[in-house]
């Protein structure tokens, strides 16, 4: 099959980024069978992920998508993770991708999609004291149900770091899918296969699954609650 323009693109920006198909699925929060099928098939991707690769390849979505690309003739080694801005930049408020599909607090819900349905703005000062992480990383999110109350309410906004996605902090809360069903949930690993999913909510039974029946999508780094 004749490769896309598309294609050939996303090909060239990993190879600039000098990234292999599994490293820069990571960093576009996709897995590599997507790179793979990106670059080989030529399946769009969508297009929040369209979004991330024409920003590093410093283009718009169109271009990226319809016009060959080539890396700058000479431009020094880009940085796996966008920079983030330093506290003191005084460029305006950061704007974050707000998924309005409640991550289930409670029984769960699919994670078949997940639809970006606007941007919340943050002060970049407050935002760097919360997170070192790049704003394209973050994504705000709301919570149904009380199996994590006292920590987590009905509908508490909360923030997702999806660069921290290893679960190498023990009783912390991610967000997460279980069994194909969404969740935010404080995780703690039991040996090498199983993963304790704790609700805070006395009432509400902790349950042990497999590992692999778990899918992290990031880590809870903040809180917001109306009073």
């Amino acid at each position: 099959m004749e490769r896309t323009v598309l294609a050939e693109n996303i090909k060239r920006l990993r190879g600039h980024l000098g990234l292999n198909q599994g490293a820069f699925a990571d960093q576009l929060d996709v897995s590599q069978p997507d790179v793979s099928k990106w670059e080989s098939r030529g399946v769009e991707p969508a297009a929040s992920r369209l979004g991330l690769m024409a920003k590093l390849a410093n283009v718009s979505v169109l271009a990226f998508m319809n016009e060959a690309w080539s890396p700058p003739a000479a431009s020094a080694p880009r940085p796996d993770i966008p920079p983030v801005k330093g506290a003191a930049d005084e460029d305006g408020p950061v704007y974050l991708t707000r998924i309005e599909m409640a991550y289930a607090m409670g029984p769960g819900s699919s994670l078949e999609d997940f639809p970006e349905t606007g941007q919340l703005q943050f002060d970049p000062n407050v935002l760097r004291t919360i997170t070192r992480s790049p704003p394209e990383r973050l994504y705000v999110a709301s919570g149904e149900g009380d199996s994590m109350m006292p920590t987590l309410l009905d509908s508490d906004m909360v923030l997702i770091d999806t660069l921290q996605r290893q679960l190498n902090q023990q009783d912390r809360i991610w967000a997460c899918s279980i069994h194909g069903a969404g969740a935010i949930k404080r995780l703690r690993t039991i040996g090498r296969t199983r993963v304790l999913v704790i609700s805070d909510n006395p009432n509400v039974e902790n349950q042990e699954v497999d590992a692999e029946d778990l899918y992290i999508f990031g880590r809870i780094i903040w809180v917001g609650r109306r009073v």
